[in-house]
């Protein structure tokens, strides 16, 4: 639900002191193409100041080739993501690019396979050819999922059996979203990438 969602934003920026307000202007299921018609990139572009970070995070949806509506090819996707680095520094905002997480995917052997193809390989490429600081969440969550196989790893996601919830009576198979648990661990992932790369906001987490 969306009260869920709200909920579970909360966690990434519990990990911070309070000098850092963490704003979150995501929308379910866009796409940096969808993001941009829609006008919420000119929203965020017109509320960011100076010295401001602006942690981009996308590729979930761009890589979908049966949502028309999502889909963003490769090139567009580098050249989008250019788009918010460059609008980002024009206003004085600090970027940071962040890769796409992955989904809970194992096939018949219990052996984990990623769907996003090039797309978190075009976002290391955009870090480094435009200088910006990358947390590689796409690394990280492949780590941890793949470590705690097929059967573990519904514990990170959305998985819900029969009858626990009034509001699920039939349950839940969500190998994308996050409950709780998962939420706080990603949370988690993210905050070890700001302190790897010795990020100056890594100073300010608890």
């Amino acid at each position: 639900s969306q009260h869920d969602a709200e909920q579970r934003s909360l966690f990434f920026p519990s990990l911070f002191d309070s000098s850092v307000v963490i704003v979150n202007y995501a929308k379910n299921g866009r796409s940096t193409g969808s993001f941009i018609r829609e006008g919420l990139w000119d929203s965020v572009f017109s509320r960011l100041g100076k010295d401001d970070y602006l942690i981009i995070q996308f590729g979930h949806n761009d890589e979908k080739k049966e949502k028309g509506d999502r889909y963003t090819p490769p090139d567009a996707y580098r050249a989008n993501l250019v788009k918010f680095v460059n609008g980002a520094r024009a206003k004085g905002a600090l970027p940071i690019l962040c890769t796409p997480i992955v989904r809970r995917r194992f096939d018949s052997t219990g052996t984990f396979y990623d769907e996003h193809g090039v797309y978190p390989g075009i976002v290391r490429e955009v870090a480094d050819l435009l200088k910006v600081p990358l947390l590689d969440m796409h690394r990280s969550s492949w780590k941890l999922v793949e470590g705690l196989g097929a059967e573990e790893s519904k514990k990170i996601y959305l998985w819900v059996p029969a009858g626990r919830y009034k509001s699920l009576p039939d349950g839940k198979e969500d190998n994308t979203h996050f409950g709780e648990y998962g939420a706080t661990r990603m949370a988690q992932l993210a905050a070890s990438a700001l302190r790897e790369i010795d990020h100056p906001l890594a100073r300010h987490l608890k």
